[in-house]
């Protein structure tokens, strides 16, 4: 080796050798300061992916929630419609007589039980004590594919 080396067995700093070795430090140096232009880009198009899939599922849990808490909700309100033919030996005519019971007795529910989860009211039918009980869903538009029903034929 024909290079110059102080005690510590290091590049003499005055040496050639040890000059171009810190060029080449230094150019290295300035080419990893910054990103390029391709690299932002692809960077933000893995964002926007990402966030595209959590913004999806995060909507669609919101709208799976809403169909259970309906389906729960008209359950309950089976039931309740099932407990005023006990009390009267008849089925309601339509939900409200849930909320105002004839001959003054306590109501079994309160208004705002008759509505789904997006604020309309349940749909309520009785065919000869065949109870179908219906929300129109989350586009709030009756008789669509996303209308849920409980009782009826397909009596959950």
């Amino acid at each position: 080796m024909n290079l110059i080396r102080s005690r510590r067995n290091r590049l003499n700093p005055f040496s050639t050798a040890a000059r171009l070795q810190q060029r080449g430090k230094q150019s290295a140096r300035r080419r990893q300061k910054g990103m390029t232009l391709l690299e932002i880009m692809i960077v933000i198009t893995l964002i926007g992916v990402v966030m595209a899939v959590v913004v999806t599922n995060v909507i669609g849990a919101g709208d799976n929630a809403k169909i259970s808490a309906a389906q729960t909700k008209m359950k309950s309100l089976k039931q309740q419609v099932d407990m005023y033919y006990t009390m009267f030996d008849e089925y309601p005519d339509n939900l409200q007589a849930l909320v105002k019971p004839p001959a003054g007795r306590k109501p079994l529910i309160n208004s705002s039980g008759l509505k789904d989860p997006w604020g309309k009211k349940f749909i309520y039918s009785n065919r000869d004590g065949d109870i179908q009980l219906t929300s129109a869903g989350p586009d709030r538009k009756e008789g669509t594919q996303d209308d849920i029903k409980f009782g009826g034929d397909e009596d959950n």
